[in-house]
């Protein structure tokens, strides 16, 4: 399997722009089979020019009050603390 190839060899040194396309696009082959063995869906590439950071956010009063509290002790803005808590979120998932 490549994948073990290359994760047993991380010298491996590919000085072409070829080789280097052979060995990425083996390890997408790979890592696709990874997640149909699993029986996962594959994820879709993302366009990160589609994202703005914008996002349209909707919650009860006591949420919104609870977030402005927390911001408040975090001396931070309402936005970079709602960041702060939906980064620690996706850590904690990644971790699963």
């Amino acid at each position: 399997m490549l994948l073990s190839f290359t994760t047993a060899n991380p010298n491996t040194k590919a000085r072409t722009s070829l080789k280097r396309y052979v060995l990425i696009k083996g390890l997408i082959a790979c890592a696709i089979e990874i997640y149909q063995e699993k029986g996962e869906p594959v994820p879709e590439p993302v366009d990160r020019d589609h994202f703005k950071g914008k996002i349209l956010y909707r919650t009860d009063s006591e949420r919104h009050y609870l977030i402005a509290k927390t911001a408040q002790r975090m001396h931070k803005s309402i936005s970079k603390t709602l960041d702060t808590l939906i980064d620690k979120g996706l850590e904690q998932l990644r971790a699963i």
